[in-house]
């Protein structure tokens, strides 16, 4: 069976929004995932250095912070319709400074998706986990995990904060042309 490797954040949760809601206690500024045009959020809203400093520091001290994330419309049925297709594993970038987020994160999928935590790979070097699909809203991580396997498929979840990146591989944001795509490697 076809083994994807989904990312989590931009595509399952919004990070963005729990992100922002923490930017706007922290600096008292106020910012909605609209201004969010780029995948670095500090620099897509022009957020000081100092600021992001403390921001950083407070999503590291937010206990629970990846267990409050909302889930994308969408998306349980979309990963229902993965499965039933393919071995999916979740390959998801830790917030090391946050001392509760592996196994908060690990929690979220299996509340809202009932992924179990074996099938959850915590790390930022996504290029090192071998499937025969990436789906990732980080086009440069994509675009790494193809350099690595150029025989598998890699594929960007399209987001508003990935938009103006480019890429010659496939992209969508909709979970039957994901399928499609998926069924057609097959």
């Amino acid at each position: 069976m076809t083994r994807v490797l989904l990312d989590c954040d931009g595509i399952l949760s919004d990070f963005i929004s729990a992100y922002l809601r923490i930017v706007n206690r922290v600096t008292g500024l106020r910012f909605v995932p609209e201004q969010v045009t780029e995948f670095d959020i500090n620099k897509s809203i022009g957020l000081s250095a100092s600021d992001a400093s403390l921001v950083k520091r407070a999503v590291g001290e937010s206990p629970a912070l990846a267990t409050a994330l909302a889930v994308y419309p969408g998306s349980r049925d979309g990963v229902a319709a993965l499965q039933r297709i393919a071995d999916v594993y979740v390959v998801t970038s830790p917030w090391n400074s946050n001392p509760t987020w592996t196994h908060d994160r690990e929690w979220w999928l299996q509340k809202h998706f009932d992924i179990p935590a074996k099938r959850v790979i915590h790390t930022a070097a996504k290029h090192v986990c071998r499937g025969d699909v990436l789906i990732d809203d980080k086009v440069s991580t994509v675009q790494l995990w193809r350099a690595e396997y150029p025989d598998a498929l890699g594929v960007v979840w399209s987001t508003p904060h990935n938009q103006n990146d480019s890429d010659a591989g496939p992209r969508t944001n909709d979970w039957s042309e994901l399928c499609e795509l998926i069924r057609r490697r097959s």
